[in-house]
């Protein structure tokens, strides 16, 4: 992963380049930083393509990080754009350049791992399951699986051109998942979830929701139990959001 660090802050850059490397140490993940101390020092040497995350301090002297964004996104719609700030109120001026994300001054590992769990998932390729249907090994890409049904000791996977049945427990599937990073007992704006006692839905193919279920892009219904809907709403508007705010 290719990643800029921008800050007229020597010491902050140094604080979070120190983070931004711990994480990808401990998760075997190559990545180059390179660190600027100014917007205009950064805008001198970018080229589309070069970076696909920049941190980007918003209160630099010799040219704002919101100007800085301004021009980046002017040459560059793809790059992720996260906000270093001292005030959490700055970080609203980042939706008119599709910021992702913010991190407060000083930056603690708490906030900046993660943002790039985020980031790393994704950039990495499709996740998939491996399942066996009728005695025969299957791959599963997550983004073909509307929602799965479980019946039993077996899984119904709902995906975008046919059904398939495997001898599977909803708890395995879960455990899978947020060993992805692909759900969470508590997380909100995460694809998966488990919306109804032996449902679990994807967000990425639900069209809208209506009073008792989730209205599927291929018009199918998926139950939304009564003690969930509230929970199932935020969930809903929370990964509406996190889509809102990826560049490209």
């Amino acid at each position: 992963m290719k990643i800029a660090i921008v800050d007229d802050s020597d010491y902050d850059r140094k604080v979070l380049e120190r983070l931004v490397r711990d994480y990808m140490d401990r998760h075997s993940i190559s990545c180059t930083i390179t660190c600027y101390s100014g917007g205009s020092a950064f805008l001198k040497s970018f080229a589309p393509g070069m970076f696909e995350v920049i941190f980007l301090d918003q209160l630099m002297g010799e040219m704002s990080g919101m100007d800085t964004a301004r021009a980046l996104r002017g040459r560059d719609t793809n790059a992720a754009i996260i906000f270093v700030t001292t005030e959490p109120g700055f970080a609203l001026e980042g939706y008119s350049v599709q910021a992702m994300d913010y991190v407060i001054k000083p930056a603690a590992a708490g906030r900046v791992d993660p943002i790039l769990t985020r980031l790393v998932q994704l950039h990495s390729p499709g996740h998939f399951i491996d399942v066996t249907e009728n005695r025969m090994p299957r791959r599963i890409m997550l983004d073909d699986v509307r929602y799965v049904r479980s019946m039993g000791h077996f899984l119904n996977l709902h995906t975008d051109t046919e059904d398939i049945k495997t001898y599977m427990s909803m708890d395995s599937l879960l455990t899978q998942l947020q060993s992805m990073g692909e759900y969470g007992e508590s997380s909100r704006g995460l694809r998966f979830q488990n919306c109804c006692r032996g449902y679990l839905v994807s967000l990425s193919h639900v069209k809208s929701l209506t009073d008792r279920d989730f209205l599927m892009d291929d018009g199918s219904l998926v139950p939304i139990s009564r003690p969930k809907m509230r929970e199932m709403r935020g969930a809903y508007a929370a990964w509406l959001f996190q889509k809102s705010r990826m560049p490209g």
